[in-house]
């Protein structure tokens, strides 16, 4: 009776064998299908992100450029009003 175990189990182990690495070779390649799919989409975002920081960059130093002219007008602006308030005071004493 052993022996009649012994070869079905010599036949069927080859068969249960294949069909397991039948299945563990097609989950392995989705596996690394997807894994490709998500170096894919990194690299992607990756470069988005440089793209955006490029751009971010840009208009930082934009807004530099502009803070510094409207800074240098109300700096003008202020000495301005500063000699209109020397003017004025002059005007009142004069007025007295």
């Amino acid at each position: 009776m052993t022996d009649s175990y012994l070869k079905i189990l010599i036949v069927l182990l080859p068969i249960l064998l294949s069909i397991i690495g039948f299945f563990a070779a097609y989950f392995f390649k989705r596996l690394m299908s997807s894994t490709d799919e998500l170096n894919k989409s990194v690299s992607r975002l990756d470069s988005s992100i440089s793209g955006m920081n490029a751009v971010i960059l840009a208009n930082d130093d934009k807004f530099q450029t502009r803070k510094m002219d409207v800074d240098n007008r109300l700096n003008k602006h202020s000495e301005i009003l500063d000699l209109h308030e020397k003017d004025i005071a002059v005007l009142k004493e004069k007025v007295k």
